[in-house]
């Protein structure tokens, strides 16, 4: 038998480790002197012990390890799994570095904010509440209920303007101590108001359909890239939101806009007061 320090000697555990995977046990000693507690350790419970020390040196967590032992055959199998979830979140790691570096740089860099006047604008759309950290298949399927909402605007003879708009606030459904729900709103303006048998049409397609007219206002707005968008990875603000707020105040509300031209779609950040 072994005392719990030379057992440690051999293992390359430390005597707090071996204390520590008793109580959890994953490696129990072979006996515990009743009277004094020490532990004692069998020479054939080297193997085991060795095996954990180098699981752990690898950095695998106290359950996997024990999976691990429970499956003494795919010894190889598991490593191959821990590593491949160690590169996932290390890719991640990488883009978050990088997005990171290019958000802080974002917020030193001078963005220009420009301003333009409006004419009021009827609109229709459509309400859903997203989580901030919501699956890109979720948001992919909002995205194509929009196309869809947009082909039934043509189809109805109410033809809508080349460019729409997102409008973000707190959803509803959102409770006091969980507040990671946003209600977003479709907004594609129109030549006139919607009429209400297209309403009607639209409710009986499942939309929470929403309309009503921007005022004729001034508008205060900074261009971005299409794809500037933050990843799910960061819930700072973009930068391009910073620059808008430093200039018109963080109590404005501010749409997402996009126009269609020749060349894509162009992305704005717009904030409108009263003109």
């Amino acid at each position: 038998m072994l005392t719990i320090g030379a057992f440690a000697q051999l293992t390359g555990l430390t005597v707090k480790a071996l204390r520590h995977y008793d109580e959890l046990g994953v490696l129990k000693p072979a006996e515990v002197d009743i009277h004094s507690g020490y532990r004692y350790y069998r020479p054939e419970q080297l193997r085991t012990a060795a095996t954990i020390s180098v699981l752990r040196g690898i950095g695998l967590s106290i359950p996997e390890i024990v999976i691990t032992l429970d499956q003494p055959g795919k010894f190889a199998e598991r490593i191959d799994e821990f590593n491949a979830a160690r590169e996932e979140r290390r890719a991640r790691e990488d883009r978050m570095l990088a997005e990171g570096r290019s958000i802080l740089d974002g917020y030193q860099r001078s963005t220009t904010v420009e301003r333009r006047e409006a004419p009021a604008q009827p609109w229709v759309g459509f309400h859903a509440d997203l989580s901030f950290d919501s699956e890109e298949s979720e948001v992919q399927a909002e995205n194509g209920r929009f196309d869809a909402f947009y082909g039934a605007l043509h189809a109805s003879g109410c033809t809508p303007e080349p460019w729409w708009w997102l409008e973000f606030r707190a959803s509803a459904a959102s409770t006091r101590d969980s507040t990671d729900l946003v209600a977003v709103t479709w907004c594609i303006p129109i030549a006139e108001p919607a009429p209400e048998e297209l309403r009607r049409a639209l409710v009986e397609h499942d939309y929470k359909v929403a309309y009503g007219e921007l005022p004729a206002r001034t508008e205060s707005f900074v261009r971005l890239e299409p794809d500037a968008g933050l990843s799910n990875d960061f819930t700072a603000p973009h930068p391009g939101v910073v620059a808008l707020m430093d200039a018109v105040g963080a109590e404005q509300e501010i749409r997402q806009v996009y126009r269609m031209t020749a060349d894509g779609v162009d992305l704005e950040l717009v904030a409108s007061s009263a003109s």
